[in-house]
């Protein structure tokens, strides 16, 4: 409702796998081992049979910028091929390049081996911009290879930074992630280190939380908030405060969103009560800030300022003349003075209607 109430006039105050392909040359087969290019005399990656990439071996080191463009033009290429054959493009490319090395790691279960693979991983996903499916593969993989591992946790957690970028549909799974290497570090903590470790694991997982209740998921965002507020409690963590707020904001969103759905039930086995209709058109209006829901409920209304402002509202700041938009704006006022406090916080917990 506060953006709705800033809309109409009022202050805060005054409420108290583009790009060109990279072209194999005949009789010149580039070369790629652990990550880098190595030569093209017995070049480690050559097209084989049906145009399919091949791994051989080969000698001499390309510089490490270098080396990952270099990556990157295999990648083009690899992606084109796998368009052709209708698989994966990205996960073709990854393939190609590191699906030898990521056996041979995981094979050996060598800690140092790991770390240095995902930080060739992350060195290429970070030139890669152009092909952010490709970016996020690469980004998966480096933290599967170090997110256990001690010494290899700071680039998981970077891994999983440049994912969100790159790929904001998984920003969640970014989160989570996140969130699990903070986890076995609050759980390794001794000292002083375990307070500075859990305010990082509350970062984490209120990441997480907020990013669930933008999306309309109040439930998993309230029970995410009750294991911080745990956690908060056992380091008596400032924060402690705040976060018990919100967790109960988000309670109220979560029992606001099952009282709309118990009010829809009730008027689809009652159409005609018009009481049931304007609890609806007041709690989206009001809770949700959503006139443009609260329209659909209006029919049999009988509070004429609802059915009078309602329509006026949902055609928007720029239709209305300015003595209606001062009108609109004295109406929004008498609703929020009986409006609950969350819904004047310019932080409405928004929730799928």
């Amino acid at each position: 409702m506060y953006a709705s109430l800033m809309r109409w006039g009022l202050s805060g105050d005054a409420m108290a796998y583009p790009g060109t392909p990279y072209q194999f040359i005949a009789g010149v087969r580039p070369a790629v081992r652990d990550g880098a290019y190595i030569g093209d005399g017995d070049g480690d990656l050559t097209v084989g049979a049906a145009g399919r990439p091949t791994r051989n071996r080969g000698c001499n080191m390309m510089p490490p910028r270098l080396n990952s463009l270099f990556l990157i033009l295999v990648g083009y290429a690899s992606m084109a091929l796998a368009a052709e054959a209708h698989a994966s493009p990205a996960q073709e490319a990854f393939d190609t390049v590191y699906s030898t090395d990521m056996q041979r790691v995981k094979a050996a279960r060598d800690p140092k081996a790991a770390v240095e693979l995902a930080t060739r991983m992350l060195a290429t996903a970070r030139e890669a911009k152009s092909q952010p499916a490709f970016q996020a593969i690469l980004c998966e993989k480096a933290y599967e290879l170090t997110a256990a591992i001690p010494s290899g946790q700071p680039l998981a957690i970077e891994a999983m930074t440049l994912l969100a970028a790159c790929a904001p549909e998984k920003a969640i799974q970014s989160a989570d992630a996140i969130a699990e290497v903070r986890q076995r570090q609050f759980e390794a903590a001794r000292g002083e280190e375990r307070p500075k470790a859990g305010e990082a694991l509350l970062d984490a997982i209120l990441k997480g939380a907020d990013l669930r209740a933008q999306a309309g998921a109040a439930t998993d965002a309230c029970t995410i908030y009750r294991r911080a507020q745990a956690i908060a409690a056992s380091i008596k963590s400032d924060r402690r405060p705040a976060i018990e707020a919100r967790a109960k904001e988000l309670a109220q969103a979560v029992k606001t969103a099952a009282d709309a759905e118990t009010l829809k039930k009730q008027l689809e086995a009652n159409p005609g009560d018009a009481a049931v209709r304007e609890r609806l058109v007041r709690l989206y209006l009001v809770c949700f800030d959503d006139p443009a829901a609260a329209a659909k409920y209006l029919d049999g209304v009988a509070d004429a300022a609802l059915t009078k402002f309602v329509p006026a509202v949902v055609k928007g700041v720029e239709a209305a003349p300015e003595m209606a938009c001062c009108d609109i704006a004295g109406w929004y006022c008498g609703l929020a003075e009986a409006a609950p406090a969350a819904a004047l916080s310019g932080d409405t917990v928004p929730i799928n209607s």
